[in-house]
């Protein structure tokens, strides 16, 4: 692997708990590694057309690298049972931190796979893995931006900071003022595309999943009240346009980090 830090976070567990590090068996020079985020080309060819139709792109893999843990020390069979218990076999995604100054905000959720003992002679020393991440990058820390006290036709500016490039379906919350209201969340930079709610009740906070598209309100029948339209957000700059008042508005996501491997 390609990282210079040696120390890691797994699930909760520092690799300090059981006195490992991150190393490679030998050292050279110039070194390759995944940067993450390959995509496919789809497209199709016709006859008597020399171009292709261009369709777009698409994810085809996740990002997947190696990694071996190392302890200066032999380890023992039954210490080597905790490491793999702690390492191994888990039925989800866990996270992993490397602890290098560049990173510090970054993780990946993934899989530890095809764990392999290594020994020198008859001592065991460390053991080798594949990381097997959810998506083509990792993660950073989750971002949450609050509005207090929009009235209609604020105008917002948010800066959507993920290294994704497609659209981005965030969480947003809404939560309305003391009376009854319509409300309309347009982006004005994504050719004015509008989310509309209406007849919001009195204090309602709704909270709505973008990504997973998931609609709740602490009020009943909401659903109804929406336009089935799922806000989202383009790469880097947003200009928002709120029709409506709230007292408070939300947006909260995850952002992808392509930190390779």
């Amino acid at each position: 692997m390609s990282f210079s830090a040696t120390k890691f976070i797994f699930n909760d567990i520092p690799s300090e708990t059981f006195g490992l590090i991150c190393a490679q068996m030998s050292s050279g020079g110039e070194n390759t590694s995944s940067a993450g985020s390959s995509v496919d080309i789809v497209e199709e060819y016709l006859y008597r057309r020399s171009k292709p139709y261009f369709y777009g792109t698409k994810f085809s893999s996740k990002l997947q690298f190696s990694m071996s843990v190392f302890r200066e020390t032999p380890i023992s069979r039954l210490e080597l049972e905790s490491i793999e218990q702690w390492l191994f076999g888990h039925r989800n995604y866990k996270k992993l931190q490397i602890l290098q100054c560049d990173m510090y905000d970054v993780y990946f959720n993934c899989i530890l796979n095809e764990g392999n003992v290594i020994a020198v002679g008859n001592e065991i020393f460390g053991v080798q893995c594949m990381v097997v991440c959810d998506a083509p990058w990792g993660w950073g820390k989750e971002i949450k931006k609050t509005y207090t006290t929009v009235s209609s036709g604020t105008i917002i500016n948010f800066v959507n900071r993920s290294d994704d490039n497609f659209y981005l379906y965030p969480t947003i919350e809404l939560h309305s003022p003391t009376y009854q209201t319509d409300v309309i969340i347009r982006n004005i930079t994504d050719n004015n595309r509008e989310s509309t709610f209406t007849n919001l009740k009195s204090d309602e906070t709704v909270t709505i999943d973008c990504e997973l598209k998931i609609v709740e309100s602490d009020r009943a029948d909401i659903i109804n009240r929406f336009d089935g339209t799922y806000f989202r957000l383009l790469g880097g700059n947003n200009r928002l346009q709120v029709f409506g008042n709230l007292s408070e508005f939300s947006i909260i996501y995850t952002p992808a980090r392509k930190v390779g491997s």
